[in-house]
Order: C-alpha cells, then sequence, then structure tokens
C-alpha cells in the first residue's frame, strides 16, 4: 500500500492585500521619519558648531582678561586716580 504524499503547495500563501491608502501612508509616513531624522542631524551638528563658538570666545575673552591682568600687575598702578597699585600702596593721595 502506498503512503499518501503530502500534496506540493504550487502557490505560496499570500498575506493579507494592503490597501492602496494605507500603503501609501506608511510611505508617507517613511518619508517624514527620516526628513526629521535629518533635520534633528544637522541641527545637532549646527548647535555643536554653535556651542564650539561660544567656547572659543570666552576662551578668548579669558585670555585676553588674563593678558590684561598681567600688563596691569607689571606696569604697577592701574591709573594716578587714587587706586592702589599691585603693591597694595595707594597712590594719588596724601596722607595726613
Amino acid at each position: 500500500m502506498k503512503e499518501p504524499q503530502p500534496e506540493a503547495q504550487s502557490e505560496p500563501r499570500s498575506q493579507p492585500a494592503i490597501p492602496p491608502s494605507m500603503a501609501r501612508a506608511d510611505e508617507l509616513l517613511t518619508q517624514w521619519g527620516q526628513r526629521v531624522g535629518y533635520l534633528a542631524t544637522v541641527a545637532g551638528q549646527r548647535l555643536r558648531k554653535a556651542i564650539a563658538l561660544a567656547r572659543e570666545e570666552a576662551e578668548d575673552m579669558w585670555a585676553e582678561a588674563q593678558n590684561v591682568r598681567r600688563q596691569n600687575g607689571l606696569n604697577g598702578q592701574h591709573s594716578s586716580n587714587g587706586q592702589h597699585s599691585s603693591n597694595g600702596q595707594h597712590n594719588g593721595e596724601t596722607t595726613h
């Protein structure tokens, strides 16, 4: 007696058909997601660049302030209008 053989499937099982409106909505969402991702990447790069420029500017200002302090320290006096010199003595006024 012959054993029954399973029938060969001539057609692959098809998945349920997606309505065209759903396919279009899926496509639009995919495109929107890609655009948002791109814009987020560009915004992140610009933000990092702006932060780096601000930090560089702050470092330049700090270095300039330190340079001014060193120059004032080497000169010994700030001005002749009664301010203190770097050694703590009072200049420009006579004491009684």
